[in-house]
């Protein structure tokens, strides 16, 4: 892609900051970028859609919650049916996807943080915790960064000998490099302030992105970023 039009929800200054910050990045890969704002709350985001589309972009994406995102989705596919869509895990929601419908969604690029169908032994490690006490949870879903989210911190963390305190948990993460994220298909973070030095709280830069299945969820994943 050369040219790339994101669609953000126009509150807490995210598109101004995605503006700022995404523009440099995305110039550095030679792609043009160009970042639309999207009024919260709006009944039909569909003159801002066209608006946007007019440059005729290689790739469309959206960054904000699931019901601004169906209406955004579902007016890119009015204008601009064959525009590739890279879509953020919110955009792939179970009730997002049904809304839109699987056809409008499959063979697009998804990008997430979990693998969830990969035959990885952290995977795998997942799927069977999720059938035995979630089964009804989406592998891509809330539930999967819940896991994530605590397992990453056990791990980045049992390095710790002694009191496990307030004091240990925060100099074992500062310390912690290259740690794999549990389902993470090969993501790793470190917490010492260098994986994107402009918001230091950051932990790692990097994602998953492949191709989206007929249950819209990204496949054969890549590490990127």
């Amino acid at each position: 892609m050369s040219t790339f039009t994101m669609f953000a929800s126009d509150g807490g200054g995210i598109a101004a900051m995605i503006d700022q910050m995404g523009k440099p990045i995305f110039e550095g890969f030679g792609v043009e970028l160009e970042v639309v704002p999207v009024a919260l709350g709006i009944p039909d985001p569909t003159p801002v859609v066209t608006s946007g589309l007019t440059s005729n972009p290689d790739g469309v994406s959206f960054i904000g919650d699931a019901a601004t995102c169906t209406s955004v989705l579902k007016a890119v596919q009015t204008t601009a049916p064959t525009v590739t869509k890279v879509l953020i895990p919110t955009c792939l929601e179970e009730n997002v996807v049904k809304a839109i419908g699987i056809d409008n969604v499959q063979g697009n690029i998804g990008i997430t943080a979990t693998d969830a169908l990969s035959d990885r032994p952290d995977t795998v490690l997942f799927r069977s915790i999720l059938a035995e006490y979630a089964p009804d949870l989406s592998p891509t879903g809330y539930g999967s960064t819940g896991y994530q989210t605590v397992m990453a911190l056990a791990g980045a963390t049992d390095s710790i000998t002694g009191a496990v305190d307030a004091t240990s948990i925060r100099e074992a993460l500062r310390t912690a490099q290259n740690v794999e994220m549990p389902a993470g298909g090969g993501i790793t973070f470190t917490c010492n302030g260098t994986a994107f030095p402009m918001m230091p709280s950051i932990c790692s830069s990097q994602m998953l992105i492949g191709e989206i299945n007929d249950q819209g969820i990204p496949e054969n994943l890549t590490v990127t970023g």
